[in-house]
């Protein structure tokens, strides 16, 4: 009997002869998710059905806020203990700006609760916590700056309060910001240049409210101060009377009080302040 020679599947299909089992292909068995029985759907970190590249699946969500206890003060870093009981608590390290928010000493094991940005390098994710969204909101602002990375947004914050630093850069103060960490006069005015328009939109959206109004306008050490808040406001709504916007008064107050101390009566405060504008 002469020996069968077997042709290719697709020759053999051609000719109408069903290939043998060993020469089928078959495709690959897909995995079944347990709880449903059915096809698991392709892992990918936006769920639009693009496959996450290999080695990349850890990036696929972030980190945004913690809420633990403090394990160790590390220089400017936080190890923050996540977890019901001690067996299954996780650490996690978390840089934070020092003196904003955040004021040493730490009471190890006290509660702290941080909004997060998780910053990914291509070996390695950097936890940044703040106290508030909007303070976080204002390091990310920071970051969008040409020049300026996350260590150097850490720093700045950590040496000016936020709503400090907004005001600055509303007003275009430069002496405020030259002599922040990293921050010469080129930064100073790439700050000025490229975040005044986005933050004065921001404010007017009423965005930044709570970092504003908790950093109060503040006489330079040996100056007089504020006789009182209801004289600032009544010479702020005098001022928004006429046409001037909150962040644009706020700035003219703080001129004023650099040049001595505020005024005793509103209409001298006012006078002041519209003095500043010529």
């Amino acid at each position: 009997m002469p020996r069968t020679r077997w042709r290719s599947p697709f020759a053999m299909l051609k000719l109408g002869v069903r290939a043998p089992r060993s020469a089928r292909r078959r495709a690959p068995p897909r995995a079944v998710d347990g709880a449903s029985g059915l096809p698991s759907p392709i892992r990918s970190a936006t769920n639009t059905g693009i496959e996450t590249p290999p080695g990349r699946e850890r990036f696929a969500s972030v980190i945004g806020y913690l809420r633990g206890k403090i394990l160790d003060v590390l220089d400017s870093q936080l190890l923050v203990g996540v977890g019901a009981a001690p067996s299954a608590c996780v650490g996690y390290q978390v840089a934070v700006p020092m003196g904003n928010g955040f004021r040493p000493p730490f009471a190890m094991g006290s509660e702290i609760e941080l909004f997060v940005h998780t910053h990914v390098r291509e070996d390695a994710l950097d936890l940044y916590g703040f106290p508030s969204p909007e303070e976080r909101e204002v390091f990310l602002i920071l970051l969008s700056v040409t020049g300026i990375g996350p260590k150097g947004a850490l720093g700045i914050l950590s040496a000016i309060r936020c709503g400090d630093l907004l005001r600055a850069i509303l007003s275009g103060d430069r002496k405020a910001l030259v002599g922040l960490p990293g921050i010469g006069k080129k930064t100073a005015e790439r700050l000025l240049l490229e975040l005044g328009d986005p933050l004065r939109k921001k404010v007017d959206a009423g965005r930044f409210r709570c970092l504003l109004e908790a950093s109060p306008l503040r006489a330079p050490s040996g100056a007089p101060t504020a006789p009182d808040d209801g004289l600032v406001r009544e010479a702020k709504d005098a001022l928004m009377g006429l046409g001037y916007r909150e962040q644009e008064i706020g700035a003219l107050f703080d001129r004023v009080s650099a040049e001595g101390g505020l005024p005793e009566r509103v209409e001298d405060l006012v006078r002041a302040a519209l003095r500043q504008l010529g």
